[in-house]
């Protein structure tokens, strides 16, 4: 039977600027020769700029109705909102939720919630 080797792995500081993919794209040239590549380069530190554009803000709505207008500067209109109501063990709120503009999301509550809402905004 063998055994688990223990590897060390990079820290998320160390792993930063470290390759993760190299994609190239065949451009030109004939057959037989080297021809002509396109290339780009994607490191841990993009790749995670990528995968965790997000926001977070703790609101307290106050008119039910009312329009609270939220500032993510995710830009992008393609984004997930999830909202909790602190002052109900968090529960999470339903809501009517639009992005009218690439870094801003607009909340209409259809009932008030009990307490502070904390909303999240994931970007994509």
């Amino acid at each position: 039977m063998s055994k688990l080797k223990e590897q060390t792995l990079f820290s998320a500081s160390s792993i930063n600027n470290k390759d993760l993919f190299w994609i190239s794209k065949y451009i030109s040239g004939t057959e037989g020769s080297a021809g002509t590549y396109s290339t780009f380069r994607i490191t841990a530190g993009q790749l995670r700029s990528l995968l965790t554009k997000q926001y977070t803000e703790e609101i307290t709505p106050v008119t039910v109705g009312s329009v609270n207008t939220i500032t993510h500067n995710l830009n992008t209109k393609a984004v997930i909102v999830q909202m909790y109501d602190q002052g109900n063990d968090n529960v999470q709120i339903i809501a009517e939720i639009k992005t009218p503009t690439v870094n801003t999301v607009t909340v209409t509550f259809s009932e008030n919630p009990v307490g502070t809402v904390t909303v999240v905004i994931i970007g994509a």
